[in-house]
């Protein structure tokens, strides 16, 4: 009887909806008056009120003391002697606001030691000789600044993480290259991520997306424009990237977990956007920057081998996830293959271009602009299903930004479609292949009303 109320009415809860809403409205701490179900003794409490109040007397001598000791030298290692005692206060003071469950002094003594901090390494690194660049210490403060916001639940930490984070995106983007701490970022900007989920916060959430959108738009560029990756290289990575971000949301919707609508929506536009740029290389390929030559040669970059390893792990991603779906019941095996074969055929079309290997197989056929339109069609298709699930769950957010790709892709592509017959074939049936596609990974999933509900 509930499953048939349940798709008659759009309006049913889920009990997984319902246990997720009163997690999210259920405090996540108690009181500090009470530990372990038991009110806490006065004393106990007392004690810990007058250790707060010695911190925050201590936390203002060490601000006052180094003010007044910032006149007597002008040193680098003298910075780091004064700047070390306001460090070990503001820690204090911020563990004081956790204790307390007070955020404004939580705040204020994560912000001044991370303040302490940037300060004492700035001043070790010129004093002491040791050479370390400005983007290995973004890196470090960033990733110092992220272990803070994730033990103590601080936000403020974790907007300086991003900060920190987004200038030394910009770092790479004005030198052209990629900065010290590469090898870091990936993990800080995932941690991230995880510690916006984990809150849960809409608004750190969305900070943090778009904080790991332009590191990899930043290292990315750094790389093209090194000569260590082609441009086409970099799109195509930018969207198996995407599909992989649309698929993790896809399996955060699964178990209820929070962000995950965004996640799917977050990536499936900068899967589109990036597929967009791909077709742009197909259609337009003497145009830079994909001029095409036999100088920049596929095998010819440095970073191919990165390249490889991240299409791979890509494609082993979105399998896995659908494999996941499918033991949920949320999807079926001609979903993941279908996705699995969609972002294969990004990375496998450039090697069969680059390679000759396409002549080789099959001397008769011609390559040249045939994955531009099938790209198309595949954005179609899925713009189309992304408008019609939101105007399903009334998500203005969601129809805007599919509009906002069916218009793009529609001023792109209009131009090529009536060049030649078979352009408008392909595309067509492209995306209805995609709309067909994405039709089935929405269908609802239930089961079929027994004879006793329907009497």
């Amino acid at each position: 009887m509930t499953e048939s109320l349940a798709i008659a009415n759009d309006n049913f809860v889920d009990t997984g909806d319902m246990r997720q809403h009163l997690a999210e409205i259920t405090p996540t701490a108690l009181p500090n008056a009470l530990e372990g179900g038991e009110a806490r003794p006065a004393r106990a409490v007392r004690r810990t009120g007058s250790l707060g109040f010695v911190v925050i007397i201590l936390w203002a001598a060490s601000l006052i003391w180094t003010s007044l000791g910032a006149k007597a030298g002008t040193s680098y290692m003298h910075a780091a002697y004064l700047a070390f005692p306001v460090f070990l206060s503001s820690l204090a003071l911020g563990f004081i606001g956790k204790i307390h469950q007070s955020p404004l002094v939580s705040s204020v003594g994560m912000f001044s030691t991370l303040a302490a901090m940037s300060v004492c390494g700035l001043a070790l690194n010129f004093g002491l000789n040791l050479h370390i660049g400005a983007g290995t210490l973004l890196a470090l403060a960033a990733g110092v600044s992220v272990c803070l916001a994730v033990y103590l639940n601080d936000k403020t930490a974790l907007v300086l993480s991003i900060t920190y984070t987004l200038v030394w995106a910009g770092l790479a983007v004005a030198t052209k290259a990629l900065p010290g701490g590469y090898w870091l970022l990936p993990a800080i900007a995932a941690t991230q991520v995880f510690a916006a989920i984990r809150w849960p916060s809409k608004p750190a959430l969305i900070l943090a997306s778009l904080s790991l959108l332009s590191l990899l738009i930043a290292g990315l560029y750094s790389c093209v424009t090194s000569g260590a990756l082609s441009a086409v290289m970099a799109v195509s990575l930018l969207a198996g990237i995407g599909l992989v971000w649309n698929r993790i949301g896809k399996s955060m919707q699964d178990y209820h977990r929070f962000g995950g609508l965004f996640m799917t929506n977050f990536g499936l536009v900068v899967a589109a956007f990036a597929a967009i740029g791909l077709q742009d290389y197909w259609l337009n390929p003497d145009k830079l920057p994909w001029q095409r030559d036999e100088i920049s040669h596929l095998f010819s970059y440095r970073f191919l081998p990165m390249w490889l390893l991240v299409s791979v792990l890509s494609i082993t991603a979105i399998f896995i996830t659908g494999v996941l779906r499918v033991r949920k019941r949320k999807q079926g095996w001609f979903g993941v293959m279908c996705m699995t074969m969609l972002s294969t055929f990004i990375p496998l079309s450039l090697i069969l271009e680059h390679t000759n290997l396409a002549l080789k197989l099959a001397p008769y056929l011609s390559i040249d602009g045939k994955p531009g339109y099938i790209l198309a069609g595949i954005v179609i298709g899925m713009a189309m299903g992304m408008l019609v699930n939101g105007l399903h769950r009334a998500r203005l957010s969601m129809v805007v930004m599919a509009f906002c790709i069916l218009c793009a892709e529609a001023a792109f592509i209009g131009q090529f479609l009536m060049q030649a017959p078979d352009n408008l074939t392909l595309f067509a049936l492209s995306a209805l292949i995609s709309a067909l596609s994405a039709a089935l990974f929405a269908r609802p999933q239930f089961r079929a009303p027994s004879m006793e509900t329907t009497r």
